[in-house]
């Protein structure tokens, strides 16, 4: 599905990977489209003037296998290790020992840090609500990683300003490890992980989601 936000607009597209033109089918309706073609699309005004074009290679993808828990085993949040170290990497993270081990309902900075150069790290477990392709937004300042089970979903690492990255993957009604590794360098820090289906609405991940193991 393709959406406009400009009622005075057209959207034209190709199928075959070659520029739209003015002579290219207008989108009106949801069609179906074969493994491995070349979407490409852009907004046109009745003058021939068009905007950028955009591209999208579809695939079709089969949902990554979900883990066995021992549900009785599980309890509602995610294992957080917190740190006060000077990195320039999510991988350089586990050379150290944590400040302050804790659990939060939620994916993001905890309350009680310092004002930067500090890290941290979620991990658990995620509860898939039902089989889907998820698309998944990673927002940090600075560096972040988002894995489930072995799977590196999103990889937004390294010293940056406040910025997003995206990554979407087939998953299974179930259960997924869930690991995300967050640093601060310095200055500005925030994180913030969001998911949709389809062209959904962007949402953080909900509490019943979330699940952790006690640590020994």
């Amino acid at each position: 599905e393709l959406l406009n936000p400009w009622p005075f607009t057209q959207i034209r597209y190709t199928l075959d990977g070659s520029e739209p033109k003015l002579q290219s089918p207008v989108y009106d309706q949801p069609f179906p489209v074969d493994d491995g073609a070349i979407l490409k699309a852009s907004l046109f005004l009745k003058n021939g003037l068009n905007g950028p074009v955009k591209t999208v290679r579809y695939r079709k993808v089969q949902p990554i296998p979900c883990y066995e828990v021992d549900e009785s085993e599980l309890k509602q949040g995610l294992n957080y290790h917190y740190y006060e170290i000077a990195v320039g990497s999510v991988g350089e993270i586990k050379k150290y020992k944590p400040a302050k081990k804790g659990v939060m309902e939620q994916i993001g900075l905890p309350e009680e840090r310092r004002p930067e150069v500090f890290a941290v790290e979620f991990i658990g477990y995620l509860n898939v609500p039902q089989t889907d392709v998820y698309t998944f937004g990673l927002t940090s300042d600075d560096g972040s990683q988002f894995c489930l089970g072995e799977n590196m979903i999103i990889n937004h690492d390294g010293a940056h300003g406040p910025s997003a990255a995206y990554g979407q993957i087939g998953l299974q009604k179930g259960y997924y490890p869930i690991y995300v590794g967050y640093f601060d360098g310095g200055g500005g820090n925030s994180l913030k992980l969001e998911f949709r289906t389809h062209n959904g609405e962007w949402k953080s991940i909900p509490t019943r989601y979330l699940f952790y193991k006690q640590e020994q």
